[in-house]
């Protein structure tokens, strides 16, 4: 968001429109497999059923992928002419960057030493499983690859902490920790089970949409690796079997609609990127609504691409 903003106002382009750019592709790109989304997922829905889709998980993570990308392509068509991104002129004034300092270049090296951690060794386990690479990306969480990096950047001395520390967003992350202890209560009393029964009350046709739309209205207050993914997917792996029908299509929709919604500020990401809107750039006030209206914009549009099927093509 810190790179899109000041690009997306150079070049006239609607801030509102950068924020949904900028969310929906991470978010579709962390929803790989092997991305911190996919993962987290992929993880849960192993265990749905007494491990029943186990042997099918690299099938579903993809599967959910693609669906999630082909639904975020239609989306950005339309709104590509909804914003009138045909009629931007391109031209953008930029003045020279000046060099980097001697701290920044050790920062953007940090990164770099991160990102290559937390991808590559799981990549390699994945392609050349039994090896030692395995026990490599048993070590390389991302939690922990972070934490070291800032430790060491602390110790190199390359920010202020306190400034740091004073940008943490602690309010979301105690409501995370939070929900996810109210959640594992509702699991443990039998929560999920009564909201499958609920749920199963709707028409077959209209189960995966209704899923969709509960998870995006959850992930709009709330995370959706700690609290969305462990109530909704548990549903979803009920509801298959209550229905019969195809379970891919009730794991993606849960997925998308969850990290959908995510655009909204009153969310994790959204909250972040709604941060790193400069005022210059569109008033908070404004750029809060804006956020939100698309958030729940696109999430009930993807939900009616849902109830037309196009979360059904994909078999198991």
């Amino acid at each position: 968001a810190a790179l899109v903003f000041p690009v997306a106002y150079g070049a006239g382009l609607n801030p509102i429109h950068a924020a949904v750019i900028t969310l929906s592709g991470a978010n579709c790109g962390a929803n790989m497999p092997f991305g911190q989304f996919g993962a987290v997922a992929s993880s849960i829905i192993s265990a749905v059923n007494d491990g029943m889709y186990t042997d099918q998980m690299l099938k579903i993570g993809w599967s959910t992928f693609f669906l999630q990308l082909i639904s975020y392509l239609i989306v950005h068509v339309i709104l590509y002419f909804v914003f009138r991104c045909h009629r931007i002129s391109g031209d953008m004034d930029f003045e020279e960057p000046e060099a980097l300092t001697p701290a920044q270049r050790k920062s953007i090296v940090m990164i770099i030493v991160v990102l290559c951690l937390v991808i590559f060794p799981p990549v390699l386990a994945r392609l050349f499983p039994g090896t030692v690479m395995a026990s490599i990306a048993a070590y390389c969480d991302i939690t922990l690859i972070c934490f070291l990096g800032c430790i060491a950047n602390l110790f190199l001395n390359l920010g202020n902490e306190a400034n740091v520390i004073k940008r943490v967003p602690w309010g979301s992350a105690i409501m995370i920790a939070g929900m996810g202890m109210l959640v594992a209560v509702a699991k443990s009393l039998g929560v999920v089970e009564h909201l499958a029964d609920i749920v199963s009350n709707v028409p077959d046709a209209l189960i995966a949409p209704v899923l969709m739309i509960v998870a995006g209205v959850m992930s709009t207050f709330s995370s959706s690796m700690s609290v969305v993914f462990p109530t909704m997917l548990p549903i979803a792996g009920a509801l298959a079997i209550a229905t019969g029908a195809n379970p891919m299509m009730y794991f993606a929709a849960i997925v998308t609609g969850s990290l959908t919604t995510a655009i909204s500020p009153l969310s994790t990401g959204g909250s972040l990127v709604y941060s790193a809107c400069p005022p210059e750039v569109n008033q908070p006030q404004k750029q809060f609504v804006g956020q939100l209206v698309a958030a729940y914009g696109l999430l009930i549009f993807i939900a009616v691409l849902t109830a037309l099927g196009l979360y059904g093509i994909i078999p198991m």
